[in-house]
């Protein structure tokens, strides 16, 4: 059980920060 809690939430911070790294150029292309 607290396995598959620890996976989620590592896969969470992950979604995260890539989406955090992927967004941010564009935003910076979009100013």
């Amino acid at each position: 059980m607290g396995i598959i809690i620890f996976l989620a939430i590592g896969a969470l911070a992950g979604w995260l920060v890539g989406g955090y790294v992927y967004e941010r150029p564009r935003l910076w292309a979009a100013r």
